[in-house]
């Protein structure tokens, strides 16, 4: 049972109703509160509207109404406030069910003199043309194996272990991470032909022009064929224009890295069943989404929150399979 007669704690006297939510000492007639408040001045309501302003929208903080007698830094107070308490309180991508595609691409940036990467990471379910955005991983130093190790690391393994095939742009160690995992190693079409469209020397009138376009024409047709001799031949035909002693070094070096990582690049032949994206545009698209609505940051804590935080407000894109990717 609760006491009956409490006994103020100053004098240990009786102790005296004193309004609705005080009492007062009968002797020394010292007040008190019943339930004691926080000290200190009332805490500002956060305001989640301005994360999204900023960032769905892409309109700049001083581009922002202020109050009257608001500075510019205590308006950048106030959204750092915003951000950290959205970001604790927004729910993370739900995963769609069953077997999955990881695709990934990494994006750099600097501060000061090093480099950091930014771990970008998308799960596309098998049968469904959409693809489902994870938390991206800001990691210092340049894209690599460990990095990556890392990245996958952060994904729950019930999501991990449902993951069939992975789609890279060939980063040195995709290979390696692939098939530590167990996965299906499928390498991006674009970045191979990218290689080669930016060197085909049309507009420049160069003495190899006629090779170039002969190794370029030859490998986007190799790309799409099925088995058999014509791939066979195609493929000869490479090695052979890609030996002659007037070919381009870097001309060179791609049909070589096509010829050795053949079996990566016709992965969505071989399994036809998950419909592999032969392209990673859908990570690409969201590399340059960050590029270019992330203003200038001056640490790698806060690219990291406002990266999570964009892929938050915009978690899937679409994502076709071979089938229905256009040419």
């Amino acid at each position: 049972m609760g006491t009956r007669h409490p006994k103020s704690p100053c004098c240990g006297a009786t102790v005296q109703r004193f309004g609705g939510r005080r009492r007062r000492c009968s002797q020394c007639h010292r007040t008190w509160r019943i339930h004691r408040r926080k000290p200190g001045r009332k805490r500002r309501r956060v305001a989640p509207q301005l994360v999204t302003r900023t960032l769905a929208e892409q309109r700049p903080l001083v581009r922002h109404p202020r109050p009257a007698g608001l500075s510019l830094p205590a308006l950048r107070k106030r959204f750092r406030t915003a951000l950290t308490w959205w970001l604790a309180h927004a729910t993370a991508p739900v995963v769609p069910p069953g077997p999955l595609v990881l695709l990934v691409d990494g994006v750099w940036f600097r501060f000061g003199r090093q480099v950091w990467t930014l771990y970008v990471m998308a799960l596309k379910p098998v049968g469904c043309a959409q693809a489902t955005f994870l938390d991206p991983l800001l990691l210092p130093g340049r894209e690599g194996l460990a990095g990556w190790q890392q990245a996958v690391a952060t994904i729950p393994a019930a999501v991990r272990g449902r993951i069939r095939a992975l789609v890279s742009d060939g980063f040195r160690g995709a290979a390696s991470l692939a098939r530590h995992d167990g996965w299906i190693h499928q390498r991006c079409h674009f970045h191979l032909i990218a290689q080669l469209q930016i060197r085909r020397g049309q507009h420049k009138h160069l003495a190899t022009a006629p090779l170039r376009e002969a190794i370029y024409q030859a490998l986007r047709t190799a790309l799409g064929r099925p088995e058999g001799p014509v791939l066979r031949q195609l493929e000869a035909q490479l090695a052979m224009l890609a030996q002659r002693p007037e070919c381009p070094r870097r001309f060179r070096m791609t049909v070589r890295d096509f010829l050795r990582q053949r079996e990566a690049f016709r992965a969505y032949q071989r399994y036809p069943e998950l419909e592999l994206p032969t392209t990673t545009n859908v990570v690409e698209a969201m590399a340059r989404i960050l590029r270019t609505r992330l203003p200038p940051l001056s640490t790698p804590e806060a690219l990291q929150r406002w990266a999570t935080a964009l892929i938050r407000l915009r978690p899937t894109m679409v994502c076709n399979g071979h089938r229905n990717q256009p040419d």
